[in-house]
């Protein structure tokens, strides 16, 4: 049986045919009803070594109360190849104090100090010449700080740690801040606000860091206008206090940089950038992210060897 010390296990070296006993954050349940019109349940569980899917056949009302979303749960199961590695679940339980396991212990984390992170973040917002753009972004900002420092970047693919949308960003303005100096027709105000902005919707989008979900108002109208509706009412507001003018383009090219930032309307994208900088975003944004996606897919992986990268639908060469 495979368990380490702490009941903590490493689904990278889950074998098929052993069976494995551990814990694990519940990320996702999904009922069916199988050929022989018995009921199962589909579950994704997590742990900071990875995610892999398990399967309880034979499901009881019993297990079922056990298997919320969010969870976290202690699983007997067999490992099965279907589509990849798969638990077949043969005992499910609720933690107990006695365990002695924490969310901390199973939750993914991104590899970052959420205090410089902010520290950073701050000191670049406060350093912008121009106010409107300073004004916008920090008000912004400072409404969301302590959700943006441990929410996901994502569901799913990349950065979907706690800390995650911290992370993804924090990248995303350093890379910014090194390659900017090689372009002087860049407005970097305008460009680190944009990339300080760009995924914040996402705090409205998905819910629950810990085992991620769309929201109603996620699904229905997505970040990237979640993001461009909360730009337009902090602008109305400066504008009432006289911080910015009323005839002011600041909050335009804002929308439209957020907006653009998939690069393309079958993207996502209402419209497709237009500006210099709401280009170069949406390009470190590509970069950062597959980079993670890529990261993510080869670590541990065998040098020398093909891995896949499910999210990007091909194989990458390890070296």
């Amino acid at each position: 049986m495979l368990v380490e010390e702490n009941g903590v296990l490493d689904i990278t070296k889950i074998q098929v045919g052993k069976q494995v006993d551990g814990f694990f954050i519940l990320s996702s349940v999904q009922e069916g009803v199988a050929s022989n019109q018995k009921p199962y349940v589909t579950l994704i569980l997590k742990n900071k070594t990875g995610e892999i899917e398990g399967k309880i056949w034979n499901v009881t009302e019993e297990q079922k109360e056990v298997c919320q979303s969010g969870s976290i749960i202690k699983v007997r199961a067999l490992v099965n190849e279907y589509k990849g590695l798969q638990l077949n679940i043969n005992l499910v339980r609720s933690i107990t104090m006695e365990d002695g396991i924490t969310l901390d212990d199973l939750a993914p984390t991104a590899p970052i100090d959420k205090e410089m992170v902010d520290n950073e973040i701050i000191k670049t917002i406060l350093e912008f010449e121009e106010e409107e753009f300073r004004e916008i972004v920090l008000r912004i900002y400072k409404k969301y700080r302590s959700q943006f420092l441990v929410h996901v970047a994502a569901k799913s693919n990349h950065h979907n740690q706690i800390g995650g949308l911290a992370h993804h960003t924090s990248t995303m303005l350093e890379i910014a801040k090194r390659i900017a100096p090689l372009y002087p027709m860049v407005n970097t105000q305008y460009l680190y606000s944009l990339i300080l902005l760009h995924d914040l919707g996402k705090i409205h989008e998905i819910e629950n860091p810990v085992a991620p979900n769309y929201t109603t108002v996620g699904t229905l109208i997505g970040h990237i206008t979640l993001i461009s509706m909360e730009v337009n009412e902090v602008a109305n507001e400066l504008k009432k206090e006289g911080v910015i003018k009323e005839d002011s383009m600041v909050p335009t090219l804002l929308i439209h940089g957020l907006s653009s930032h998939h690069g393309q309307k079958n993207w996502g994208s209402p419209v497709e950038p237009m500006t210099i900088e709401a280009q170069l975003v949406h390009l470190i944004d590509m970069v950062d992210s597959r980079m993670n996606m890529i990261g993510d897919a080869i670590e541990g992986a065998e040098k020398d060897t093909f891995t896949r990268v499910p999210a990007m639908k091909r194989d990458f060469y390890v070296l």
